[in-house]
């Protein structure tokens, strides 16, 4: 399955709304990119979730849209940047009571239903706070 690395989350809050940007590369190995010629597709799943700390994420407050990759045909691999972005109201991100900063993960994984594994290891981004 494709790998992911470098995976960075940013939170910037203006006027009630916060934007979401998540950077990442995905690389796609030459025998992944052969099945992209015998119709595989891939594309991205991501979930901003509470984290509390520990071991286990909260639950997902937010997901982004899938995103298809524009995986080429070849031998060798192939390395892809993302960087995805989504705007929402500051209330969608409220995982913990009132006067508790809240702190947030990304979950970014990249999904094919034309494999054996239909989902990559899950790759899980630094904490960020949201101050209340």
């Amino acid at each position: 399955m494709p790998t992911v690395t470098n995976p960075n989350l940013t939170l910037t809050e203006s006027e009630g709304r916060v934007t979401i940007r998540v950077r990442y590369d995905a690389e796609f190995s030459g025998f992944e990119r052969q099945l992209v010629g015998l119709g595989a597709e891939y594309h991205s799943h991501i979930a901003i979730h509470d984290f509390d700390g520990g071991d286990v994420l909260g639950v997902a407050l937010v997901e982004f849209p899938n995103s298809p990759f524009p995986v080429t045909v070849g031998s060798s691999s192939q390395l892809i940047p993302r960087d995805q972005s989504r705007t929402v109201d500051r209330s969608e991100l409220k995982g913990d009571p009132a006067n508790n900063d809240d702190e947030l993960k990304a979950r970014i994984r990249i999904h094919t239903t034309d494999a054996q594994v239909a989902f990559t290891d899950e790759v899980i981004s630094e904490q960020e706070i949201l101050p209340d």
